[in-house]
């Protein structure tokens, strides 16, 4: 069973083996998000060894691909800073992503080729970068 804990005070992800939680990942990041929401999924399996998961470092969500195995979390690139809403299938990853220059989407990433693909906008508005103050 694999799910997401504090007891160091980060909500990281770990697993229940043989009568005992162990940590997959220990690190000053938030794997987990407030539960008043349904369907707030922040990671899933690509398979029994890897888990797709999304996690908020200094106030900016990542994608990450976490090895079961040995324990390694590989950052995923993504042009996002707000990621949510994460489900896996296979090599297929679709989330909801957006940043302070861009709307929120609705996004494929492909494990195999890292390839992104924005399937549907929240706006058609485009706004000019001019206009943006970025942080």
């Amino acid at each position: 069973m694999h799910f997401v804990s504090d007891p160091t005070g980060w909500w990281n992800l770990y697993r229940y083996d043989e009568g005992r939680a162990e940590a997959l990942c220990e690190m000053p990041a938030e794997f987990g998000m407030p539960q008043w929401g349904f369907r707030m999924a922040t990671y899933g399996f690509a398979s029994a060894e890897q888990i797709v998961c999304a996690f908020n470092e200094q106030g900016n969500w990542r994608l990450g691909l976490l090895d079961t195995n040995t324990r390694r979390l590989e950052p995923m690139a993504t042009p996002y800073t707000e990621i949510n809403s994460l489900r896996v299938s296979g090599n297929r990853v679709v989330f909801c992503g957006g940043s302070p220059a861009a709307t929120m989407a609705v996004v494929e990433l492909d494990l195999t080729t890292r390839a992104i693909t924005e399937l549907r906008r929240s706006s058609t508005i485009e706004v000019d970068a001019d206009y943006l103050s970025l942080p």
